[in-house]
């Protein structure tokens, strides 16, 4: 009896042992791929957005658009017509059914060499766009981003793309831990731009021109109400002169018009993307002291 007594007291005098770590290897932490850095561009691929009561050519329209905004955000896209040149016609448009649980993703993935997929949808119900997109990891096909609207009209689906792609490229970025460089592009010039070069020479050349139907005018009062008395040669003389500066002065104000309605219709018309004058005047001087001008011009 008191040995079962020592042997309990022994026991319970026995330290547990101190709760150590488990048997169960940790996880490594996820290693970088070699040659990644912050400033390496997120690569993405486009396959194609799917589309509802829409012609599909709609839908390739729309995704070529998706891609373009997000490449004007510093990602480098793969768009759907390189995904075919890469992989084939028939494979992208089975790649393009793939969903965010299916094998098809890393598939695509590691034909292009992508870091994520860009998927979406684009319904039309009346006037009225619906408009999904995503952004899913190519490694676990996991959602890093996704943006919807609704919205009335075409033109709108496009804004609402814009909206889209920067609003999804600082939570992809921010996924992989990267920098993104948007791209700046150079505004193209107008002929808006330019309006002002014609308008001040036609102020110019108008206001030459007026200084000139002055001096005709004055010229005219020194024939019509003379303060002295003039010989024939000088009344001549003076005739001539105002004859002179009145044929100059309608001439550089039909010239100087000319320019200042050009300007004008620059302004109005030139604010598309050619490099085409958005309009042009040109000005006749008629005879018998009168002047025309005309002016044509290209809506955008």
């Amino acid at each position: 009896m008191l040995s079962l007594l020592a042997a309990a007291a022994l026991l319970a005098a026995t330290p547990s042992p101190a709760p150590g770590p488990s048997s169960k290897p940790a996880k490594p932490a996820p290693r970088p791929r070699p040659g990644i850095t912050a400033d390496t561009p997120v690569k993405l691929a486009a396959p194609q957005l799917s589309v509802l009561n829409m012609d599909a050519r709609a839908g390739t329209f729309f995704n070529e658009h998706v891609a373009d905004a997000l490449t004007a955000q510093g990602f480098r896209v793969t768009t759907a017509k390189e995904i075919e040149e890469l992989v084939g016609l028939e494979r992208r448009r089975q790649l393009v059914g793939c969903d965010e649980s299916s094998s098809c993703l890393s598939e695509l993935a590691n034909a292009l060499g992508v870091d994520a997929i860009v998927t979406g949808e684009i319904g039309r119900f009346g006037g009225t766009y619906q408009l999904l997109l995503k952004v899913n990891s190519a490694i676990d096909g996991r959602q890093l981003a996704s943006y919807g609207a609704r919205v009335n009209g075409e033109e709108a689906v496009l804004d609402e793309i814009a909206k889209g792609a920067s609003a999804m490229a600082p939570q992809v970025a921010a996924a992989f831990g990267r920098t993104l460089h948007p791209v700046v592009r150079q505004r193209v010039t107008t002929a808006r731009d330019v309006a002002w070069l014609p308008a001040l020479g036609g102020a110019l050349v108008a206001g030459a021109g007026g200084f000139c139907m002055y001096q005709a005018g004055v010229r005219y009062q020194q024939l019509e109400n003379p303060t002295a008395v003039m010989t024939v040669a000088q009344g001549d003389a003076i005739r001539k002169a105002g004859s002179t500066f009145q044929g100059a002065g309608l001439a550089a104000l039909g010239v100087g018009g000319a320019a200042l309605i050009a300007a004008g219709g620059m302004f109005l018309l030139g604010g598309g993307g050619d490099a085409r004058p958005a309009a042009t005047a040109s000005a006749v001087v008629l005879p018998g002291g009168g002047f025309a001008i005309g002016v044509a011009g290209v809506l955008p």
